[in-house]
C-alpha cells in the first residue's frame, strides 16, 4: 500500500515536470517563427514599390508645381512605410513577451530588434532627406536682382 502511494506521488511529480518541460520548448519555436515573419515583413516594407515612378519624380525641372508634387509623393511614401511598420511593431511586442518568459532568447532579441530599428530609421531618414532636398533645390530660384553697386564698380 505504501509503495503504491509513493509510486503515485512520484508519477504525479514526474508528469508535472514533463508538462513544464514540454510547454517551455514551444517558446523557442514561436520566437523563431515570429522572427522569420518580421524579417519577411521588413523585406517587403523596404522593397521599392511595384508601381513605376511618376514622370515628375524623374524630372529635373524646377517649377513650384513639380516640387509640390514630389513633396506630396514622398510624404505619402513615408506615410505608407510608417503604416507598414505597425504590424512589425506588434510582432516585435509578441516576441518581447516570449523573451520575458524565456531569458535565453534575450541576447538574440536585443540584436535583432536593434537591426530592425536601424533599418527602419535609415529608410525613414532617406525619405526625409529626399523631402528636404526637394524643398531646398526643387523650387525655382527667385528672379535675379540687379546689383545696386554695379555702376560704381566699372573701371573705364
Amino acid at each position: 500500500m505504501k509503495n503504491k502511494k509513493i509510486y503515485q506521488i512520484f508519477l504525479s511529480v514526474f508528469m508535472i515536470l514533463l508538462i513544464f518541460i514540454i510547454s517551455g520548448c514551444g517558446e523557442q519555436n514561436k520566437y523563431n517563427e515570429l522572427k522569420g515573419q518580421v524579417t519577411q515583413m521588413m523585406q517587403e516594407a523596404n522593397a521599392p514599390d511595384k508601381e513605376a515612378l511618376p514622370a515628375y519624380m524623374k524630372s529635373n525641372e524646377r517649377t513650384k508645381e513639380i516640387a509640390d508634387k514630389k513633396i506630396a509623393y514622398l510624404t505619402t511614401d513615408l506615410k505608407k512605410y510608417e503604416d507598414k511598420q505597425k504590424p512589425i511593431t506588434e510582432k516585435l511586442n509578441e516576441m518581447q513577451s516570449l523573451v520575458n518568459k524565456d531569458k535565453e532568447l534575450a541576447p538574440d532579441f536585443a540584436t535583432f530588434k536593434k537591426q530592425i530599428d536601424e533599418e527602419k530609421n535609415q529608410h525613414i531618414q532617406v525619405i526625409r532627406e529626399a523631402i528636404s532636398t526637394v524643398k531646398l533645390t526643387g523650387y525655382p530660384s527667385p528672379t535675379p536682382q540687379t546689383d545696386p553697386w554695379a555702376k560704381y564698380s566699372k573701371f573705364d
